[in-house]
């Protein structure tokens, strides 16, 4: 990005610039941005990692569609208004993403021959892989947490493995840098979260640009199975995150897990106007994001959390400003 950036101040690039950066933390990396041909001007977006072969997390595709589709109409100087007659107003109610790009961009797409076209074009056909998964719920679980109900999130520290040295492997001991595949398994709730959380905001992009219901109304399945329905919601906290067996039940570690909500929350800003997302389903997931928010506030563990110094801080600022 630095690179790219100095390229673009000294008149050495113009356009769209992609590049990719490996390192032992953010895998490959893809940062999308615009210079503008006077030089001067650039826009960066970084899409988050895709974390190739655990499974863990799920790569972000639509935001890498979006990402240059968004970067593309600021550098072109798209203008929601002088497109469509529709003003910023018009913008959706996000807080990751920026509104009023997102409503540049939209507004560009009203001709058919609009450059930016491939892109939606991409971000659909990801929202008909979406459009296929779940709905997912916390109950699917194999196991069940120490509460004995399955609505509470459960998940295990991912370094923590059997002792090979006892019958029943408990306590369990620490492998640093190693994880153990019961952190991904369909035992607890880690990539379950992931999942609904990165099909829901392809879906709701997809509905955002295209005006589809059809993306909207699985979105609202989905949503509405994780938060809303009383047989298969989630409840609004974190006890049993990142367990131990033998030694802790739950770890303020886990709460880190709870991130990928952060990408809900603009997903429902862009539902928005659609007949599938009705005001109830609005008001139902608010109660839960302020129950969580509580949680994350007042109980211990959310203390805990607060008090660290490391990406477990920052997560965790990052979900309370969200949430509130």
């Amino acid at each position: 990005a630095a690179t790219a950036r100095s390229d673009c101040i000294k008149g050495r690039s113009s356009g769209i610039q992609r590049s990719k950066a490996h390192d032992s933390i953010k895998k490959d990396s893809v940062a999308v941005g615009y210079c503008s041909p006077s030089g001067g001007d650039f826009f960066m977006v970084e899409t988050q990692p895709a974390h190739r072969g655990s499974g863990r997390f799920q790569s972000m595709s639509a935001w890498r569609m979006i990402a240059p589709l968004i970067v593309a109409c600021v550098g072109l100087g798209c203008d929601a208004a002088g497109a469509t007659g529709r003003s910023d107003a018009d913008a959706p109610a996000v807080l990751l993403l920026n509104a009023r790009w997102l409503a540049q961009a939209k507004a560009s797409l009203a001709s058919e021959d609009a450059p930016l076209r491939p892109a939606l074009e991409q971000l659909l056909k990801e929202a008909e892989e979406a459009v296929m998964q779940g709905p997912f719920s916390v109950v699917d679980k194999t196991a069940t947490p120490p509460s004995g109900d399955k609505h509470d999130y459960m998940s295990v520290g991912p370094y923590w493995w059997p002792d090979p040295a006892k019958q029943d492997g408990l306590p369990y001991i620490r492998r640093d840098g190693e994880v153990n595949p019961e952190y991904r398994s369909a035992d607890t709730d880690g990539t379950r979260i992931v999942a609904m959380a990165r099909a829901v905001e392809t879906l709701s992009l997809a509905y955002y640009f295209s005006g589809d219901e059809r993306w909207a109304e699985r979105a609202a399945l989905l949503l509405r199975t994780w938060f809303v329905n009383t047989e298969t919601r989630m409840n609004p906290h974190l006890e049993y995150g990142q367990a131990i067996p033998g030694r802790v039940l739950g770890r303020c570690y886990g709460i880190i897990e709870t991130r990928p909500l952060t990408d809900v929350v603009d997903a429902v800003g862009l539902l928005a106007g659609s007949s599938a997302w009705t005001r109830q389903d609005v008001a139902a997931v608010r109660q839960w994001f302020r129950s969580y928010l509580d949680w994350l506030r007042t109980s211990n563990l959310g203390q805990q959390e607060g008090r660290t110094r490391n990406n477990h801080a920052t997560w965790y600022d990052a979900q309370v400003a969200h949430f509130a």
